[in-house]
């Protein structure tokens, strides 16, 4: 099993959204098995893991095809 980061929409109403960044997970063919229940904040045990987590992991988030939330 694999994940990345990945930008969940998950609708409210027919008019409203709400964004997030998730982890994604897929199998070994690359299929879309599921996502974290809630979105994530970044942690790390320092300043600079912390920067790279934001910077480069979770910025490619962006890069990817957004998941739409099925609740």
């Amino acid at each position: 099993m694999k994940w990345n980061y990945r930008v969940v929409e998950r609708k409210i109403s027919d008019t409203e959204s709400e964004f997030g960044i998730h982890e994604a997970y897929f199998n070994d063919a690359g299929e879309f098995q599921g996502i974290t229940i809630r979105p994530l904040s970044p942690v790390s045990d320092s300043m600079e893991g912390l920067k790279h987590e934001l910077e480069i992991k979770m910025m490619r988030a962006f890069e990817e095809q957004v998941i739409q939330d099925q609740e």
